[in-house]
């Protein structure tokens, strides 16, 4: 696995990179590596790098895996033939049945969705702003020209970081 090889290869000297692009075999991604190079002034400082092999068990990804595994326990209560006359539904199966043309059933499933939706939502809410905000940070530092102007504005002016 190539970690932060867009990195190196930005930092190479001027001539090395047209030289190698030169070459045959990379013409699937010749254009990516060039914007790399292009944007290179943007891309993220070493000591903010995060290897992505480590972030499984905390940040982001834990907080993705909780609210998944908060959302796949919710079970709709649908009228039905099951027991006492309902039927229990996983929330992914009662979302789909919002698509059938029959419109008592849209209707009925909309409120046990809905209802089954009630317990937790806090907490779900909580979650679900948490990974929003991650995702706009992540995004505001992207390695975009206006994106990292955004980013920076406030406290910094914009440097090249690659300049030596």
């Amino acid at each position: 696995m190539l970690l932060f090889f867009e990195l190196e290869w930005a930092a190479l000297p001027t001539s090395a990179p047209e030289e190698l692009l030169a070459g045959e075999g990379l013409d699937f991604c010749r254009h990516h590596l060039r914007n790399v190079r292009r944007y290179r002034e943007h891309l993220p400082l070493r000591a903010r790098e995060k290897d992505p092999r480590r972030e499984g068990a905390h940040g982001r990804g834990a907080w993705s895996r909780l609210f998944e595994e908060l959302t796949s326990a919710i079970e709709v209560t649908l009228p039905g033939t099951g027991e006492l006359g309902e039927d229990k539904l996983a929330l992914d199966v009662a979302l789909s049945r919002l698509a059938l043309a029959d419109r008592e059933v849209r209707r009925t499933t909309a409120e046990a969705v809905t209802a089954a939706l009630e317990p937790g939502l806090r907490t779900r809410a909580f979650l679900f702003n948490t990974l929003l905000a991650d995702k706009a940070t992540t995004t505001a530092c992207a390695a975009t020209p206006a994106g990292w102007r955004r980013a920076t504005s406030q406290t910094r002016p914009v440097t090249s970081r690659w300049q030596r």
